[in-house]
């Protein structure tokens, strides 16, 4: 089976590669042309998983270059937007409710804390990662889908935090 991810160098594109690579797909990424070749989140991958991804630089608002990408890999399996968008602190609040663990924050901006009920913190920004709120954040449209293949979202942001964080929970508890 093969898979192209469109978002592959962001936090989405990271964790779906990982869990289709682990399921024997091969993996197909597109990322902007860029002269540094910077790959996101990608970076932080294992170099044996890494080099099991194959990455294309292209424009993804070029339909030829995209219908021809998939033409050429012959793809069979889609991954599609749900047309929501989510904050990485609405991730994080999900995450740690997930996990039976009560937070809230502190300060803003590059000093937002999130801090345990007993003052501990469990989480703050790093300058490094830091974006501030995109003003034209990227939604997907999937109504085409809806329409000609009958796809609807059949995992809510929420179930899909709870799926990471139990996946992590087992995972650490067997370390």
């Amino acid at each position: 089976m093969k898979a192209l991810i469109t978002g592959i160098t962001g936090r989405d594109g990271y964790f779906l590669s990982q869990f289709l690579l682990e399921r024997r797909y091969d993996v197909y990424g597109i990322v902007r042309r860029n002269s540094n070749r910077k790959i996101g989140n990608l970076e932080l991958l294992p170099e044996r998983i890494k080099k099991n991804i194959h990455i294309f630089e292209g424009d993804m608002t070029d339909t030829n270059f995209i219908n021809n990408t998939v033409e050429r890999l012959k793809l069979n399996d889609f991954v599609l937007g749900t047309g929501e968008a989510h904050t990485v602190r609405e991730f994080v609040e999900e995450a740690f409710k997930v996990a039976g663990i009560k937070i809230h924050r502190e300060g803003s901006g590059l000093d937002e804390k999130g801090v345990s009920d007993d003052g501990r913190i469990l989480v703050k920004v790093n300058k490094e990662f830091f974006r501030p709120l995109d003003t034209n954040p990227f939604i997907a449209d999937y109504s085409k889908a809806k329409r000609l293949l009958n796809w609807y979202l059949k995992t809510s942001f929420g179930n899909l935090v709870k799926i990471m964080v139990k996946y992590d929970i087992e995972h650490y508890n067997k370390a």
